[in-house]
């Protein structure tokens, strides 16, 4: 697999990775969607969602990996590999209770409409699980792909607003989640 070079506009020589999942009720991840940047976003599904591909996506990240919620859990159980030990992973949902505890609702959604992000596919926000019986219907693939896009690329607009409304660099991230962070 060819990924994109990365974005390196806004670190320097960093790589960030920011991943978000979708898994059924037996979780089981179904749709691994990923961007090293704004402008990359790649899905994993099918015969490319396997632990080959997952390394591959691993390989060029120099930085932080950026998830919302229990991602890299999920992805180090479906797959039987340790991210923690080797990257920096950086749950944004805990970090974003922490650098503004104000919001009375921490959904992805919520923040979506509160910092006014666009988001053209809103069907699964309500209700998840119908996600995973769409999947297997042609015509809703794409919907789905387009609905895991905007989950990555919403995650790394929202980081980055949350972020320089409070004054958080890069460095004081690292000392905010130091306790979270599990590398060894």
């Amino acid at each position: 697999m060819k990924y994109p070079l990365p974005d390196y506009s806004l670190h320097g020589n960093i790589t960030d990775l920011y991943i978000d999942l979708e898994w059924n009720r037996k979780q089981k991840i179904f749709l691994f969607g990923y961007a090293y940047s704004i402008k990359t976003f790649i899905p994993l599904y099918g015969y490319k969602l396997n632990i080959k591909y997952i390394k591959e996506m691993l390989a060029p990240v120099t930085g932080n990996i950026y998830f919302y919620g229990p991602d890299i859990a999920m992805t180090e159980k479906n797959f039987d590999i340790s991210i923690r030990k080797k990257y920096t992973c950086i749950n944004l949902l805990t970090a974003f209770k922490r650098i503004d505890p104000s919001f009375t609702s921490y959904k992805l959604c919520e923040l979506e409409k509160y910092y006014d992000i666009p988001r053209s596919v809103k069907k699964y926000k309500n209700n998840i699980w119908t996600i995973y019986s769409d999947w297997f219907k042609p015509e809703f693939r794409k919907m789905i792909i387009q609905y895991n896009k905007e989950d990555v690329l919403n995650l790394i607009r929202i980081k980055k607003t949350i972020l320089n409304q409070n004054n958080i660099t890069r460095s004081k991230l690292l000392a905010i989640m130091k306790d979270t962070i599990k590398k060894i």
